[in-house]
This record gives C-alpha cells, structure tokens and sequence, in this order.
C-alpha cells in the first residue's frame, strides 16, 4: 500500500475521467468544484435529479455525486432511475448530503448508491471516497 495521498493518485492517475455534480444549492455545488478543481477531471453539473437523468440519458460519466434533497427530483428517485440506464449498472453513485443519520445511509445504499458522505466532510474523506470508488470502476470496466 502507497503512502501517497488520494489527491495525488486523483490527480496522476484520473484525469481525464467524467463526473457529474448533482447539487440543488449553488453553492455546496461550488464548493465541490472547487474541490475538484485543478484534477483534470471533466465536470458537468445537475440542479436536481430530473437534471441528471436527462444528462445521463444523454452523456456517460465515471462517477456520480448525489444530493438527496433537491426540487423536481431526489437522488434516490434519480438514482434508482439512472440505475435503470444500460450503461450505469456499475458507475459508481456517491451520496453528498447533510443526511447523516444511518437510516439515510441505508436508503442510499437501497436506491443503489454505493457510498454516503456526511457534510461537513473532510478534504481527505472526499478525496479517498473518490479514489475509492473510481479504482474499483476501473477494475469492473477491463
């Protein structure tokens, strides 16, 4: 095992990999801009789940990160329809919420989510969630 940080095994080895940002609040979808920001990576944002099942209908993405409370759509209905997508069976789908009680995680998981992080979260959660969940993508592609 590497002692090299996850933002520089992000920044060196993912680059180049499509997110999509799902966030209903301006700026906690700023913030994970910002976060991700000098990675590389191609970014795209949703303002609600309906945002994001029409972007998924009509783009790929690598990775999604999932608001739960939103207009229009949640994430769990929006998650369980991405789901639904021929190509999105094994895209890794991140919970970003304030929801942190353990019946939400639940139900992020049971809408087939892979993972839940809490805000506040830290730099160094986010970044290994994503180097988490990015690896194993690239392990269920090859």
């Amino acid at each position: 095992m590497s002692d090299e940080a996850p933002d520089a095994i992000l920044r060196r080895d993912y680059a180049g990999e499509r997110l999509l940002i799902v966030e209903d609040d301006q700026f906690n979808r700023f913030v994970v801009e910002d976060l991700l920001e000098g990675f590389g990576f191609l970014l795209e944002s949703a303002e609600d789940g309906q945002q994001a099942l029409d972007l998924a209908n009509s783009s790929t993405f690598d990775l999604i990160l999932m608001d739960l409370q939103m207009p229009v759509m949640g994430g769990l209905e929006a998650t369980l329809r991405i789901r639904e997508l021929p190509y999105y069976a094994d895209v890794p789908i991140v919970a970003i919420t304030a929801n942190a009680f353990e019946e939400d995680r639940r139900a992020c998981l049971e809408a087939g989510m892979n993972d839940h992080l809490s805000k506040p979260f830290t730099t160094d959660d986010f970044y290994a969630t994503l180097l988490k969940w990015l690896r194993i993508r690239h392990q269920t592609k090859k």
